[in-house]
């Protein structure tokens, strides 16, 4: 009977170790899959480093270029200002030789139509 019970303890030893071993087997495998993904994933974090540094180095550039474009545009804003009042300016002049030529105009009228009457 001892002897019996021995073998039972020893068949239930030998089972709970199979199964300890298959689950450390298990274990192995998924500790193996989890080094994997960690592999991949440090892998995808470096290529997304990557472009993140790509693209902040595009963005410094994109502002470089529309604080230039800001610049340019306040400059060519005052020259077309400066331009137009300029227009103006020639504008009103034109009209005031315009106004003077036209009062020489009459004068000379004037004075032609006196000679004639002479």
């Amino acid at each position: 009977e001892d002897l019996g019970r021995a073998q039972r303890e020893l068949e239930t030893a030998n089972q709970k170790i199979s199964s300890l071993n298959e689950m450390y087997k298990r274990l192995q495998e998924y500790i193996t899959s989890l080094q994997q993904y960690n592999g991949k994933l440090h892998s995808e974090l470096s290529s997304v480093e990557g472009e993140l540094k790509r693209v902040e180095k595009e963005k410094a550039t994109v502002v470089e270029n529309l604080t230039l474009l800001k610049g340019q545009l306040a400059l060519s804003t005052a020259s077309q200002e400066e331009a137009i009042k300029q227009k103006d300016a020639f504008a009103s002049e034109v009209t005031s030789l315009r106004g003077e030529l036209q009062q020489v105009r009459d004068d000379r009228d004037r004075q032609i139509s006196q000679v004639q009457t002479l």
